[in-house]
């Protein structure tokens, strides 16, 4: 039977920092602390879609839950809920694809990362700039797989409630596509473990690279 399953996000570490010595020229290392903290800013809209989207998939799951307990003799009831839950669907691709584009605009910024580790004289904070790079790359590709499998269980769900609109609907019909629905979802589980697996990650080695690197900050509550 189908079930909501809603994502449970890990998010970038907030980092507030204190840079001393010289006041002409930052170091290599304080310009990636820099540019690290941009790219938290550049997330902002895509922890924002997160109280919405859950939400929306809250929404769906009660329009989903009254549909499946009426009866054929309420079948005009059924296709008026149908219809509110394709309207919830499209919402929720909406929101995902502005939390896409967040994630986008971030990875555009790191890139830049390259040309900073350049610079890093230290062999060993210069090895941690690149696992850390590593790791955000990884990370990356994990959301971009995230992204596909949930915008392909929207278009399953949508299918289930335009299933649900046919009046000659058989029952083993409508278990296939809710069979297909749920492994679906079990999919965009899976990938999004492994995002937040990465996100976690990535966030434990960005505080050793500024251990590493001398530069005293400390984690925003």
């Amino acid at each position: 039977m189908f079930k909501a399953r809603h994502l449970s996000i890990v998010l970038l570490l907030v980092i507030t920092f204190t840079i001393s010595g010289c006041l002409n020229k930052t170091s290599p290392e304080e310009n990636l602390l820099t540019l690290l903290e941009n790219i938290v800013k550049n997330e902002k809209v895509f922890e924002k879609q997160q109280v919405p989207l859950t939400k929306l998939e809250e929404q769906e799951k009660v329009l989903y839950d009254k549909i499946i307990q009426l009866g054929m003799k309420e079948f005009d009831q059924i296709v008026k809920l149908s219809d509110e839950a394709i309207v919830n669907a499209n919402k929720r691709e909406e929101a995902m694809k502005k939390e896409r584009e967040s994630i986008q605009s971030s990875e555009e910024e790191f890139k830049k990362i390259d040309s900073i580790i350049k610079e890093i004289e230290d062999k060993e904070t210069k090895k941690q700039a690149k696992e850390l790079k590593k790791l955000m790359e990884t990370r990356y590709a994990a959301h971009e797989q995230l992204f596909d499998s949930y915008m392909e269980s929207i278009q399953k769900d949508i299918t289930v409630y335009e299933q649900f609109k046919k009046e000659d609907l058989t029952l083993e019909e409508l278990q296939k596509h809710i069979d297909e629905v749920n492994a679906s979802y079990d999919e965009v589980m899976k990938t999004n473990d492994i995002y937040n697996k990465a996100t976690d990650e990535y966030n434990r080695e960005k505080m050793t690279f500024y251990k590493q690197a001398g530069l005293k900050v400390k984690v925003e509550e």
